[in-house]
Order: C-alpha cells, then structure tokens, then sequence
C-alpha cells in the first residue's frame, strides 16, 4: 500500500462521513510524511499496524469490507484517537517487543524510547542512552528468530553503528562500527537479513553504506557510493555478548 493511497483512502472515507475539510486536514497532517508502515502483535486479530510519520506515531485498523458476488473489495481504515505518540518528532523505527510495549527510535534523540499503550503513556522509565551516542536512526529491525522469551534481541541502525539491543535486560552492545577516521566516513543506510532452511544457527546481514570519498587529494570535493557489506551473525553467541 502506497503513502499516497493511504493518504487519499482517509481522506474520501472521512468526506463520505460527512466531515468538514478541516478535520480532514486535521487528520491528513498525521499521515503525511510516512515513514515506515509496521504490523503490531495484533493480540486481538483486528489488522492492527503502526503508522511512523515526521510528526509521531499512531495506530490504524485496516478493515476489508466485502462486496456483493465477485466484486473486488474495498477497505476502511480506522484510527486510534487516542494514541498519538511523540507528536512533531520524526520516528524512524519501531517495534512491539511485547503485546502493546513498544521500542521506538526518534530522531534528534539520543535516547532509545518506549511505549506503554496498556495506560497510553511514554514510558520514561525505559528509556536509555543510545550505546553509540548517535540521534541519527536509520532503521531497527527484529532478528527473524525473535522471541522475547528465548531471544530477545532487535538491531537499531544510526549513522555510526549497528546495536542489539536486548529488550528483556534492556541492555545493548555495539556489533559493527562505521569507519571514524579520515574523509572514508560511512554513513550506515539500509539492512536486510537472510537465512538458509538449513541453517538455524546463523544469519547472513546485508549492511548497506553510503561511503564519501574524496575525489582527489588536492580537493575538497567528495563522491558518494553504495557499498553492500554482508556479515555472518552466530545467533547462539548473542547471548554470550551480554553476560
């Protein structure tokens, strides 16, 4: 689903309710920017997903309303009135590491951040410094053999490093770090994972970097270029990193 069908499905569903073009570009502003579309635990089976914007955080249930004989269906979108969390500041990543807990990344802050949608509060009392003491986020991602019981861990990548964090300790270790040093800066961007069916014990991470470099010596003038850089995660030694 793209941003701009998101954006437009609000808006004719909130005009065939009958409200004024006010309130639509009340609630237009919300989804404006998105950056990132994420699907919650869903304990309650109702098509929940986490909508990350330029201004907050919110919640939307996707329903699929069904049309007469084969006719294609079509979709209402339900906000959550009462959960806008850390409005005018850009999330760029979230998770829900237990049902209505979540973990979120905001940029600007050097802090990781978290939610308790059980009393719809921020939960200040989570909330720590990033290990890598950057406020520029790119992403944070579950590890796919995520479990908060057994393995706990998510990656959050900023423009220096890749950290886990373990979110039932809440503590966090830098795993891989972007060159510090000389005009070579990596400025960490996109991160996939890749397993193999056979192999349960380790997973492949496709790290891409921008990489500046200049273009000659005498010069201050600089190039950007794309590098993928893949690395090989035993997932069995995670959990001796933070004993």
């Amino acid at each position: 689903m793209s941003k701009f069908n998101l954006e437009e499905a609000i808006k004719e569903e909130k005009r065939e309710e009958g409200a004024s073009e006010e309130d639509i570009e009340n609630m237009d502003a919300k989804v404006r920017d998105i950056v990132e579309v994420v699907k919650t635990i869903d304990v309650d089976k109702t098509n929940e997903y986490m909508v990350l914007t330029q201004e907050g955080l919110f919640f939307i249930k996707i329903i699929q309303i069904k049309r007469p004989g084969n006719a294609t269906p079509t979709f209402k979108f339900e906000f959550s009135s009462e959960e806008h969390y850390f409005p005018e500041e850009c999330v760029k990543g979230a998770f829900e590491y237990q049902p209505r807990k979540i973990i979120a990344l905001i940029n600007g802050s050097r802090n990781i951040r978290f939610i308790n949608r059980s009393n719809y509060k921020e939960d200040a009392s989570l909330k720590f410094e990033n290990l890598s003491k950057d406020n520029d986020y790119k992403c944070l991602k579950p590890f796919p053999t995520y479990n908060y019981e057994t393995f706990p861990y998510v990656l959050i990548k900023d423009s220096k490093s890749l950290n886990v964090i373990n979110v039932r300790t809440m503590q966090s270790r830098v795993i891989i770090k972007s060159n510090p040093f000389g005009w070579d800066v990596l400025r960490t961007h996109l991160m996939d994972f890749q397993r193999k069916p056979d192999d349960e014990s380790t997973v492949t991470l496709f790290n891409v970097e921008l990489v500046s470099k200049k273009v000659n010596e005498t010069s201050r003038a600089v190039e950007n270029i794309s590098t993928i850089k893949k690395f090989t995660i035993n997932l069995e030694n995670l959990d001796s990193c933070f004993n």
